[in-house]
């Protein structure tokens, strides 16, 4: 008989979860707002901002007892070929076959695609990261003049939610 490993589940852990999640999203949704109004700046916020994601999604797919780099290699790997995508839209947009508002919003639908393959492979979490990426994807497509204004507004709302979740403590 197989036993499979599986994660350790503290108390309020799915809280820093949530949190975790929602703070992914509001870093993904602040990347096509960084592409819609400045040029060559985007592709580096998310290099710097993809290893959170590849580190995250480590933390949380990592069972007891793993070793380090059968899981961080795969994991690379699958953050890498989302950082490549996004260059090849950062390469669209510099070479004008893609305006810069466009290509943010490519970009946020190529990120909520890797994190939902992280939800399925790696922690459900992502699926929430996934649904709030696809979201402002949609929003952005409909209140592309507004992006920064949305993104404050998720931003506001986030800081609201996490007061009051302080506050009941």
């Amino acid at each position: 008989m197989q036993q499979t490993e599986t994660a350790t589940v503290t108390p309020g852990t799915w809280k820093r979860q949530l949190w975790m999640a929602v703070a992914l999203g509001a870093l993904g949704v602040a990347g096509p707002a960084i592409e819609a109004r400045t040029e060559g700046v985007a592709w580096w916020y998310w290099v710097l901002v993809l290893p959170v994601f590849a580190y995250l999604s480590w933390r949380l797919g990592r069972r007891e007892g793993q070793t380090f780099w059968p899981a961080a290699g795969t994991l690379m790997v699958h953050w890498l070929g989302v950082l490549l995508a996004l260059n090849i839209v950062a390469l669209l947009v510099h070479t004008e076959e893609l305006g810069r508002p466009a290509g943010g919003i490519v970009s946020l639908l190529l990120l909520g695609l890797g994190c939902f393959a992280a939800a399925v492979h790696v922690h459900r979490v992502f699926y929430v990261s996934t649904v709030l990426l696809w979201g402002g994807a949609l929003a952005a497509t409909y209140v592309r003049e507004h992006l920064w204004l949305v993104t404050g507004l998720m931003l506001a709302t986030g800081c609201v939610a996490y007061g009051i979740s302080r506050l009941r403590r």
